[in-house]
Parts: C-alpha cells; sequence; structure tokens
C-alpha cells in the first residue's frame, strides 16, 4: 500500500496545477474593457436531459436527448466613473426598452463572450467561447456608509445557446 501511496505522490508532484486567479474575460466589443474589472467568472457547466428508456421486459436505462446548459455568473469590480455598471445598464436596456415595453430581437442584443485562462508563465491554456450570450440578471448592488474602504461590486448572470472551447 506504501509503495502505491509514494507512486500517486509522485505521479502528482510530476503535474502542475492551474490557478483559478489566472484569467480574462472578453465580451463583444467591449473587449480588453472587461479583463481588468471582472474578479469573478464561471466556466460554463453542461448537463444532459435524459429520458428512462425501456429495453424489452428487462432493465431501465437514462438515455440522453438534449444538452443543458448552466447558466454563467460574473462578478465585476466598479470604477469611479461606473463604466461597467452603465455598459450593463445599457445592453438590458438595448433588450428591453422600458419606455415602450417592447422587447429587442434576439439577434439584436446577443454578444459573443470569451474567457481566456492562462497558466503561470502567462500563456492562454483553455479558451472558453460563449455564444450568443446576453445578461438575464444583473444584480442590485448594496452601498453602505460602513464600508468606506469596499470597493462596489456587481453581479451578472448571462444565459447562452452554446459554447464551446480549445
Amino acid at each position: 500500500m506504501a509503495a502505491s501511496i509514494d507512486a500517486f505522490k509522485g505521479m502528482a508532484n510530476s503535474f502542475d496545477f492551474n490557478y483559478g486567479n489566472r484569467f480574462l474575460v472578453k465580451i463583444g466589443g467591449a473587449g480588453e474593457l472587461f479583463s481588468a474589472y471582472c474578479e469573478q467568472a464561471s466556466l460554463p457547466g453542461r448537463s444532459f436531459a435524459t429520458s428512462d428508456v425501456k429495453f424489452g421486459t428487462g432493465f431501465t436505462q437514462k438515455m440522453p436527448y438534449n444538452s443543458i446548459f448552466d447558466d454563467v455568473s460574473m462578478t465585476f469590480k466598479l470604477d469611479s466613473g461606473m463604466r461597467i455598471k452603465k455598459f450593463f445598464d445599457a445592453w438590458q436596456n438595448k433588450i428591453h426598452n422600458k419606455g415602450t415595453g417592447y422587447m429587442e430581437y434576439y439577434d439584436n442584443y446577443k454578444e459573443q463572450v470569451m474567457i481566456e485562462v492562462y497558466n503561470r508563465q502567462d500563456e492562454v491554456v483553455y479558451t472558453c467561447t460563449i455564444f450568443d450570450a446576453y445578461p438575464i440578471s444583473v444584480a442590485s448592488t448594496d452601498m453602505s456608509h460602513s464600508t468606506q474602504n469596499e470597493i462596489l461590486k456587481l453581479n451578472v448572470t448571462f444565459a447562452y445557446k452554446t459554447w464551446g472551447s480549445q
């Protein structure tokens, strides 16, 4: 048993791990604006919608029939000019005109979101492209006189059509 634990330790020590703070986010035409302000981003997940299928008089097996994509959440630090907040306010106003009550056509407000993951040598090791994304939730931002040295933050949740990686 000790030999297999030592072998595992040796194998684990030969791998270099990646760290969750080495990423950049780019959103549509705004590109690099978000890289410095995005404090947290989640890479998208995927699961399968399944249906129970019975084989003859025997066993039942779950069979996938569609992909289900998790929403993607990001947290942005807000600068003194509130540019990030203004950007997402404008994007949501483009989706839904509060004055007329009309919703915009999907093709006119969807954007591509890219998350690049870097290793410790600052090389891109994984790129996730989120296709046809839009903000489904821009959370309220809490402010308080007792938090004088805290940076304001904005939580945004995106829905999207699909994603790909390389």
